[in-house]
């Protein structure tokens, strides 16, 4: 009977302890059950399941202060009450008996509206770029702007780096830069508007600068001239060699040989002109500015022509010009002084009122494109050729200066040399480099070997009568 009875009971003590452990291990999990972290507030839905049930279709589902979101299965969604706690309680079938599980839900009440964030100023836009001038929208409601420099740039009055400004004109911000002076620069403008209610700075407006100051391009091969009635002849043009950059070249009146699209270019004349004009359109990051440069040309077949030594007596001058475009106006003047103007290629000048020696005489060519070439010209005048007393001569073979009496001059006007006569000659930028004075002869010789070749004037005067001649020494 002992036996019956100690088999009796440790078969109930081996599923009690079953069942126990069996019931262990099913689980109600979800927000506010130990151990989640996950904060419960009333008026909201969340989703609680249980896990390791075997049966999960068995599972009925009750709380305590919450509205559940269905009954029966693995999982509901539940909505709390405004109470400090919740109660969760489930019953299901585990295949052998019904079991019950609980659990304790905390709820923290009304989930608080977080305060609204402060409202920031909108950002500024970019409007537009007049030389150093930045032009900026102007934001609502604020006080001031926030800029922010790249290194090497500074407003004209000297302030760099982060600073706060706001200068308006016709309703937009305007920030007037200096740059370094170089050929290229490029660098991020930032700006931000700051708000006069709470201080708050907006959104941050980028500006890319960049700026490309052409006058820093070098011209490192240029010819002096160009002579235009040579056709084959080539010369050549060249700037600085700047990696990265872009270069497109035109000429007016000429060819491009070669070197299209490099630093260096080689030409040749097309047409004869008065001056030729190169033009180069230089692009670096997407920025391009251009260069021109003026050429004169030079021609045999063009100039002022007309006598080099006048003296009372009227002459005619003329001028030669090339003819690719028509004749507008013609403009003659005397030592820069206006003295006529008519479209006519030939002037006649009046000696009478120039001054003794050296006149400047000068012609305007304007063309109908309206270029105006200029000539000019060197004229000596002298006194009345029938008192000229002096005979001036140069031989360029002897290097030998000759100065005697006139002899086709009036009898009785001749006088001496012997008398006392001074001989001075000058070089065209009027510096005396010889002189000799009170000569006692009828004839006069100088070696001028060591005068360098140019044009120069020889005076010769006795204190009553003045000579003047103009030599070239070659």
């Amino acid at each position: 009977m002992k036996t019956i009875y100690s088999k009796l009971f440790l078969s109930l003590l081996l599923t009690f302890l079953f069942s126990t452990i069996s019931v262990a291990q099913y689980k109600i999990q979800g927000p506010g059950i130990s151990p989640s972290k996950d904060t419960v507030y009333a008026g909201i839905k969340y989703e609680y399941k249980v896990v390791n049930f075997p049966n999960t279709r068995s599972l009925v589902w009750q709380t305590l202060w919450g509205l559940l979101d269905g009954r029966e299965g693995e999982s509901v969604k539940i909505t709390w009450d405004n109470v400090p706690q919740g109660t969760i309680m489930v019953t299901g079938f585990n295949g052998t008996s019904n079991v019950t599980m609980e659990a304790k839900v905390k709820i923290s009440g009304i989930k608080p509206v977080p305060e609204p964030e402060p409202e920031k100023p909108s950002a500024p836009e970019f409007i537009s770029k007049l030389g150093p001038l930045l032009f900026f929208s102007n934001v609502e409601n604020t006080r001031t702007y926030q800029w922010t420099l790249p290194r090497g740039c500074k407003t004209t009055d000297g302030l760099s780096g982060t600073f706060q400004r706001k200068d308006i004109s016709n309703n937009n911000v305007w920030l007037l830069i200096e740059t370094p002076l170089q050929l290229y620069y490029e660098g991020d403008i930032k700006v931000q508007a700051i708000s006069n209610k709470n201080s708050l700075l907006s959104e941050t407006t980028k500006y890319k600068l960049k700026v490309l100051d052409i006058s820093y391009l070098n011209i490192i091969e240029v010819p002096e001239a160009i002579y235009s009635d040579d056709k084959q002849k080539t010369y050549t043009i060249a700037v600085d060699n700047i990696a990265g950059a872009k270069y497109k070249w035109n000429i007016s009146n000429g060819i491009i040989v070669s070197g299209q699209n490099t630093n260096r270019i080689t030409v040749r004349p097309d047409s004869p002109y008065p001056y030729y004009k190169i033009d180069l359109d230089f692009s670096i990051n997407e920025t391009t500015s251009s260069k021109s440069i003026n050429i004169k040309a030079i021609s045999n077949e063009y100039g002022l022509f007309g006598p080099e030594d006048v003296y009372d007596k009227p002459v005619e001058f003329y001028v030669k010009y090339p003819q690719s475009s028509p004749i507008y106006q013609i403009a003659w003047l005397i030592n820069q002084h206006f003295y006529s103007l008519n479209p006519s290629s030939k002037f006649v000048l009046d000696p009478s009122n120039l001054n003794i020696g050296e006149n400047i005489l000068t012609v305007h060519v304007q063309l109908s494109d309206r270029y105006i070439k200029e000539y000019n010209k060197i004229i000596i005048k002298h006194s009345n050729n029938e008192n000229k007393i002096y005979s001036i001569t140069y031989d360029n073979n002897t290097k030998v200066l000759k100065v005697s009496q006139d002899q086709t001059c009036n009898l009785d006007s001749k006088l001496s040399i012997r008398n006392k006569s001074t001989i001075q000659i000058y070089n065209q930028q009027g510096v005396l480099v010889l002189s000799k004075a009170h000569l006692n002869t009828n004839s006069f010789e100088s070696n001028l070997n060591n005068l360098k070749q140019g044009i120069y004037f020889v005076i010769v005067t006795d204190g009553k009568n003045k000579t003047e001649q103009k030599i070239v020494i070659r």
